[in-house]
């Protein structure tokens, strides 16, 4: 009971900061693209979703740059 409230709070203070800092950065860019990752990416990304936040979910991100840095320092070894 605990842990399933404690997810719930945390799951709702990520949302309310996203909230928070897409408006902030939406004044500036209003074409602005919410970007997610990671486990909850897509959990937060339907909720984003539902409150028109226009959202991409990727879902290896990190390995996906990771693996560019790889193929950057091959090429730039040969």
């Amino acid at each position: 009971q605990d842990v399933h409230r404690t997810v719930h709070i945390v799951h709702a203070a990520t949302l309310l900061e996203l909230y928070g800092f897409y408006d902030m950065y939406k004044i500036d860019h209003e074409d602005l693209k919410a970007v997610l990752t990671g486990g909850d990416g897509l959990l937060l990304e339907q909720d984003l979703k539902d409150d028109s936040i226009d959202t991409t979910y990727v879902k290896d991100l990190t390995l996906i740059g990771l693996n560019k840095i790889l193929e950057y320092n091959e090429n730039q070894n040969k």
